[in-house]
């Protein structure tokens, strides 16, 4: 009798232990080399990356399995030792990221904005950009404000704005005029119709943080969410 309800006791004690357990964070990452402390996944795990297609203003989520590699890290190795991570696919193709642990994301094309920068700046969102971002359902203002004085940006703030909703996505008091945030890519990744962003929200030029933004996942009268990103520092 005494076994029996030991026996009971441990296997309760199990299955909450189980059910305890927080349900796996949403990742996100590049095919790039990361200091070894940046990158948490795993060889052999099964990610959604965007690739690009040969259609216009079209991308496509697919599966694609990631290998790590440990390198010698340039930046923080001594000689003979390897703590750096290479992020690579079996795929010929070069995604614009993978992602990992966001359940309203499945495999498909996606509809991609085609939009439209100052050729001088390339990706960088400089103060005083507005970009019109259009989808066939949808059409998303995307404005930047900030005060320049030198190389320095004060109150660098990011605006959304579709269907009389307005949301702050990025607001840095102070940021350096070459920090400034990058859009990535922009477009239709959950198949809502409404416009989801994938942007280097930055605030210094030796540090990237690639962050996805999904309009599935917005609180409401918000107009998108942070799901997941990635801090990497350069130097």
């Amino acid at each position: 009798m005494g076994f029996k309800l030991s026996l009971t006791i441990l296997l309760l004690t199990f299955s909450l232990t189980i059910s305890a357990c927080p349900a796996p964070a949403s990742d996100l990452v590049q095919v790039s080399e990361y200091h070894g402390d940046e990158v948490k996944a795993k060889s052999g795990l099964v990610w959604l990356g965007l690739f690009p297609t040969k259609k216009e203003n079209q991308h496509t989520l697919r599966k694609t399995r990631v290998k790590i590699t440990i390198v010698y890290d340039g930046i923080n190795d001594e000689p003979g030792q390897k703590t750096g991570k290479k992020i690579t696919i079996p795929d010929k193709e070069e995604p614009v990221f993978l992602v990992r642990g966001v359940d309203s994301l499945k495999p498909g094309p996606v509809e991609t904005c085609k939009y439209k920068l100052p050729s001088s700046t390339v990706e960088q969102l400089p103060c005083g950009t507005k970009l019109t971002l259009k989808l066939k359902n949808s059409k998303t203002y995307l404005h930047v404000k900030g005060s320049k004085k030198g190389d320095t940006i004060s109150n660098c703030t990011l605006t959304l704005e579709s269907n009389g909703r307005k949301q702050v996505i990025y607001n840095e008091k102070e940021v350096g005029d070459s920090g400034t945030p990058k859009l990535l890519w922009a477009g239709d990744l959950d198949g809502d119709g409404k416009l989801d962003l994938f942007m280097d929200t930055t605030n210094h030029y030796n540090i990237s943080r690639p962050t996805l933004f999904l309009s599935g996942k917005a609180k409401r009268g918000k107009l998108v969410q942070e799901v997941a990103f990635i801090d990497c520092t350069g130097c």
